[in-house]
C-alpha cells in the first residue's frame, strides 16, 4: 500500500513546467502551469455570463445556440485559460507584460488534449465516412 500524499506533494504533481516564448520571440522562458478545470471555474463564477456559452463548447456540452466568435472574445477566452492555468508566475504577475504568442501558447497547451479529442466526439451518423478506400 502506498503513502498518503501531502499537499506540497500533491501540487507538485498537479503542476507543470512550459515553455513559452519570451519577450522578444528569440528563446524561451519556463512558467508553471497546471491544467485547467472549466467546472471548477464556472462553478466559482469566473466565467463570465458572456463566455460561458463559449466554454460549454470547448467542454464538448451543447448549448443549442452556435455564435461565432469575435476578436474581442477570443482575448477574453485567451485571458480566461491564462489566468485558468498560470501558477507561477499568475497571470496576474504577468498581465501587463504578457504578449500575444505567449497567451497562443498557453491557450494551445490548455486545450490540447481537448484537441485531441475532438475527432472522437464527432457523430458520423453510422461511425463510417462510406469510402471504399478509394482515393479521391
Amino acid at each position: 500500500m502506498s503513502e498518503i500524499l501531502n499537499i506540497k506533494e500533491l501540487k507538485d504533481m498537479s503542476t507543470t513546467i512550459l515553455e513559452i516564448p519570451d519577450f522578444k520571440n528569440e528563446e524561451t522562458v519556463n512558467i508553471r502551469v497546471k491544467r485547467p478545470s472549466l467546472m471548477s471555474m464556472a462553478t466559482q463564477g469566473k466565467i463570465p455570463n458572456h463566455l460561458m456559452g463559449i466554454a460549454a463548447k470547448i467542454a464538448g456540452l451543447n448549448t443549442g445556440k452556435q455564435k461565432d466568435t469575435n476578436l474581442k472574445e477570443l482575448g477574453q477566452i485567451y485571458e480566461l485559460y491564462c489566468r485558468a492555468v498560470m501558477v507561477e508566475p499568475t497571470y496576474d504577475d504577468l498581465k501587463s507584460y504578457i504578449t500575444d504568442d505567449q497567451m497562443l501558447t498557453i491557450y494551445e497547451w490548455a486545450i490540447g488534449e481537448g484537441k485531441q479529442l475532438e475527432n472522437f466526439r464527432e457523430d458520423t451518423e453510422d461511425g463510417t465516412d462510406n469510402r471504399d478506400g478509394e482515393a479521391l
